[in-house]
């Protein structure tokens, strides 16, 4: 219920916690020598994070995955295949999918190549959309500030020629309600990622002089989510030892 009349600020009743929102997003990638990528994307969701999910699927509608699944490669020019399913939930509150692609040219450059390490899909947190909330320089109005969270596990598996020579920083941040936990760490040839990051305030709407405290966290999320693994295929990578970032907090 949004409410506004009768009170200086524009607010929600009650207000959605992070629990309220959450996303889950667990992503396998295996990456070939030639560049060729089997990715496997779980997206997961309980509260209102569910019933998005749930939305997404009706709105494709029953019987319509593979021409959803055909048109998100031919958007995004990949060469391969793909498939959309709808999966059993881990409990009854919760509402989840997943995403399976076999790719031929997701690296163009195999010889070595920048990967982030995300998800096919956003899932049911519109991040983009919160991110943009924060690229203005300055606010003399209240601002939307719900609380979300997502929960990233990201596996990658180099095939045995390749070699990662370098991974992005560890962020630790604790910035009021906004929160991040961002992890690397190598196992032999897998890459491994995980994250804990969002927003958990008891409000939906912030006064403008908090603007520019959200605005620094936020930005420092952003670019810890789109820092790369850097790895080189055997010939040139022997030659060079892996490289991990100094941890990052704030």
């Amino acid at each position: 219920v949004l409410i506004t009349k009768g009170f200086e600020k524009v607010t929600e009743t009650p207000a959605l916690r992070a629990a309220d929102l959450s996303a889950i997003r667990q992503t396998k990638t295996t990456v070939g020598v030639n560049g060729e990528w089997k990715r496997v994307t779980r997206i997961g969701g309980k509260g209102l994070a569910a019933v998005i999910n749930r939305e997404f699927l009706d709105g494709i509608g029953r019987g319509n995955e593979a021409n959803w699944a055909r048109n998100y490669l031919n958007s995004n020019t990949l060469s391969g295949s793909a498939e959309l399913i709808a999966e059993a939930p881990a409990d009854k509150s919760g509402f989840d999918y997943r995403f399976e692609e076999n790719l031929n040219n997701m690296i163009s450059q195999p010889e070595a190549a920048a990967v982030l390490m995300l998800p096919a899909l956003d899932g049911p947190v519109n991040l983009d959309g919160i991110m943009k909330r924060y690229n203005e320089s300055q606010r003399s109005t209240d601002f939307k500030c719900n609380s979300f969270e997502i929960r990233d596990e990201t596996e990658m598996v180099l095939a045995p020629s390749l070699k990662a020579i370098y991974l992005p920083k560890n962020v630790r941040l604790n910035s009021g309600p906004v929160f991040a936990d961002i992890r690397y760490e190598q196992r032999g040839q897998t890459i491994v990622t995980k994250r804990h990051f969002g927003i958990d305030s008891d409000r939906s709407w912030c006064a403008a002089e908090e603007y520019p405290r959200f605005q620094k966290a936020m930005k420092l999320i952003e670019k810890a989510l789109e820092a790369r693994v850097l790895y080189l295929r055997s010939g040139t990578a022997d030659k060079i030892k892996t490289k991990a970032a100094k941890p990052q907090s704030s």
